[in-house]
């Protein structure tokens, strides 16, 4: 009868861990306003680049390391969000540090200044937890 009990137990913490695993994170791409580069043709061709400076690097970095409820994505077609990062150079007296969250629509959820990366990012990992939550638990999905 023990040896069934714990089989038992085993069978839902494997069936508990197997449903965590299958709970998607949403993807964010990441760049700045030195960085972000887009293009398009009348047949709807895109041609997108950013991440390629510091600031973009910092924020990844943040995201990573504070923002366990995502996945950073460097493509912007497998993006759910889209952050737009800027640093003004005013300095950290100053919110100089602005971070602007839209969803692939352009839809905007956030707009942020700080005088860190490190409080935007904050701000915008608990929006787009709030959001992706949302878009979770509506019928639509």
């Amino acid at each position: 009868m023990r040896q069934m009990k714990c089989l038992g137990q085993g069978v839902v913490i494997g069936v508990l861990l197997s449903c965590a695993w299958a709970i998607e994170k949403p993807k964010v791409f990441v760049t700045t306003n030195n960085s972000w580069q887009a293009s398009g043709g009348a047949a709807g061709d895109q041609k997108v680049s950013g991440g390629e400076d510091a600031d973009t690097a910092e924020v990844i970095k943040l995201f990573r390391e504070r923002c366990s409820s995502v996945t950073v994505n460097m493509r912007l077609d497998k993006a759910d969000y889209i952050v737009l990062a800027r640093d003004d150079g005013s300095g950290a007296p100053r919110n100089g540090r602005k971070i602007v969250v839209s969803n692939p629509d352009g839809d905007v959820i956030l707009t942020k200044a700080d005088r860190s990366f490190g409080g935007t990012v904050k701000d915008a990992c608990k929006a787009i937890a709030a959001d992706w939550s949302a878009k979770s638990n509506s019928p639509s999905k």
